[in-house]
């Protein structure tokens, strides 16, 4: 009988376990706090000297899982080669809806101006990014 409950326990800790692991939890991701345009100059800033990693940190957890530091290195090295050098920010202007809330960044390149649309989300974190040419 002993064996038996020793078993019994023995297996429903192995079972926790294994569904314990299976189990992914998002990671915590605290927000960030400040200006949120701001905090886009400040990514901005981060991914013009190539500190992806620091980009990175800006991000939301869905952001990370779309997005990760390689990809975020190979957009960037991509808008460059396509628009030439960086050369400064033009204006930045924030609109607003329910959940988020986007700061978009005029900026200049050698062959002409691009906006830099960083979406936040509640928290202050990227959500979204978009690079667009200028209408």
């Amino acid at each position: 009988m002993v064996k038996k409950v020793l078993l019994l326990i023995i297996f429903m800790l192995v079972s926790l376990l294994i569904v314990s692991c299976s189990v992914s939890q998002e990671p915590v991701v605290p927000p960030l706090y400040g200006d949120i345009s701001d905090l886009a100059e400040e990514f901005i800033e981060y991914m013009r000297n190539e500190d992806y990693s620091s980009a990175v940190y800006f991000f939301n957890a869905d952001m990370k899982k779309a997005m990760s530091e390689g990809k975020l290195k190979h957009s960037w090295e991509a808008l460059l080669t396509q628009q030439g050098a960086y050369e400064g920010e033009i204006e930045k202007h924030i609109e607003e809806s329910d959940d988020y809330r986007a700061v978009n960044v005029i900026t200049d390149f050698v062959a002409g101006p691009i906006n830099i649309r960083v979406v936040f989300d509640g928290d202050n974190r990227v959500a979204g990014l978009w690079f667009q040419p200028v209408e």
